[in-house]
């Protein structure tokens, strides 16, 4: 029914966005607490920050018992930071993304698309290489598992993989495999703290270019890589 995938989802994607922003789920990782507790650690309206938690509690993200609110599975799995499963980036950057959502209409009336690569600010670069990492984070192992890799392959490019994290899988499971990681400059100011992270520097590296108008050339590489590149 269009009421209920537009208001209740909607208000649901904006009830779990500001939980995130707000570190209500931090605020319950180590302890059950009260409305009031919570709302002290997370600097918020005791009475708001209550009605928030009831709807966290009628979505399956926490638990009411008594008083006290705690984690579900699902929110200990998802949302804590330190969880090897977070998406705790990839719902920060929902908020940006809603953001840009609103110019769909503004397309369809004219046409014209919205280069979001050129209207990004720093701090919106910074979540979004993150959120890619954090979803990255999900598939990799399943990547390395099912991508056929040539026999004797040594040379690897990486179109447009910002954080760098499906060469730094590829190139742990073949141990003579070598990724240059091609993507925008704000791309890889972004995530170069992310692929320094990975201690893999003598294997993998950044390196600034458009993937629209680089010359890759006939023999450089053996293997090109590209992973959430288009986007329609």
């Amino acid at each position: 029914m269009p009421f209920l995938e537009t208001h209740f989802s909607f208000g649901l994607a904006h009830a779990v966005m500001v939980a995130t922003n707000l570190g209500v789920f931090e605020s319950l990782a180590c302890q059950t607490a009260t409305s009031t507790e919570i709302a002290s650690r997370c600097g918020s309206d005791p009475a708001s920050t209550q009605r928030l938690l009831d709807v966290l509690v009628g979505s399956g993200y926490l638990r009411y018992r008594g008083d006290r609110y705690a984690l579900t599975t699902t929110a200990r799995t998802w949302l804590l930071a330190g969880s090897p499963h977070s998406l705790v980036d990839a719902v920060l950057f929902a908020g940006d993304e809603w953001e840009l959502m609103g110019h769909i209409k503004g397309y369809v009336r004219t046409g014209m698309p919205l280069d979001i690569h050129k209207c990004m600010t720093g701090e919106q670069w910074d979540r979004y290489q993150r959120c890619m990492r954090a979803l990255a984070g999900q598939l990799a192992n399943e990547v390395t598992e099912v991508l056929p890799m040539p026999r004797g392959t040594t040379e690897m490019v990486d179109v447009g993989g910002s954080h760098g994290h499906y060469s730094v899988a590829l190139c742990r499971r073949y141990h003579g495999l070598r990724s240059v990681v091609l993507d925008l400059p704000e791309a890889v100011r972004a995530a170069a703290p992310l692929l320094a992270a990975e201690n893999m520097g003598h294997r993998v590296v950044h390196f600034e270019s458009d993937a629209l108008t680089h010359d890759f050339g006939g023999d450089s590489y053996d293997v090109v890589l590209l992973s959430n590149l288009l986007f329609v």
